[in-house]
């Protein structure tokens, strides 16, 4: 769990969301809006891996993570029922783990259809990050070429009400390219950026 975020001491998002999940795009409002967006070509990919049962129950609770900032723009009941599971999903062992309390529910349990869609993102991603020359490092605005590049690929499947379906889809998107590039950020330190390991330097890499 640590490969993606700090463990925390008690049963809330708080410390992850403050210590290590901030949101990226302050920087990039203020340096990085005329940026043109660099094209993620996927062409060197041979093939995508899929992810191991350990890999989806970290991504399970990634995935809660990711849907409390977006919940809170929510107010259509269709639509947060297409976003929310249960502690019964296969994948909910860790979250429910995390709880602390037995039957806590105080975390959130992603929908089966918003795991298949992260799922989806992360098996692309990791792919790009394996198989590709160019790397976020070298892009002028990372965050963006990354949203872009996920919403080509994405298959949707959360039942949203049509109203909003569009707008969710791009909020999750989103949500997931900057939770998801601050964790690779930490683990990977730009190599321009030597001996300053932190969010000064994931924030300026991803301008």
């Amino acid at each position: 769990v640590s490969h993606f975020l700090h463990t925390p001491r008690s049963t809330s998002y708080e410390l992850d969301d403050r210590a290590y999940l901030v949101d990226l795009l302050a920087h990039a409002k203020k340096e990085g809006t005329e940026n043109e967006v660099d094209e993620i070509n996927d062409s060197e990919i041979l093939f995508i891996e899929e992810l191991t049962s350990t890999e989806c129950r970290i991504l399970f609770y990634l995935g809660g993570f990711i849907l409390k900032g977006i919940l809170k723009f929510i107010t259509c009941a269709q639509c947060k029922a297409a976003l929310l599971g249960n502690p019964d999903d296969e994948y909910a062992s860790l979250t429910a783990l995390k709880e602390y309390v037995r039957d806590g529910q105080n975390l959130i349990y992603p929908s089966r259809d918003v795991m298949k869609t992260i799922k989806n993102y992360e098996e692309h991603f990791t792919a790009v990050n394996s198989w590709c020359t160019d790397t976020f490092f070298t892009m002028k605005s990372p965050l963006r070429s990354l949203i872009a590049y996920l919403e080509e690929i994405d298959k949707p499947s959360v039942k949203t009400c049509m109203a909003h379906k569009e707008r969710i889809r791009k909020m999750l998107t989103a949500a997931y390219a900057r939770v998801r590039l601050r964790i690779h950020l930490r683990q990977n330190p730009s190599p321009h950026f030597s001996g300053h390991g932190s969010k000064t330097c994931a924030g300026v890499s991803l301008a």
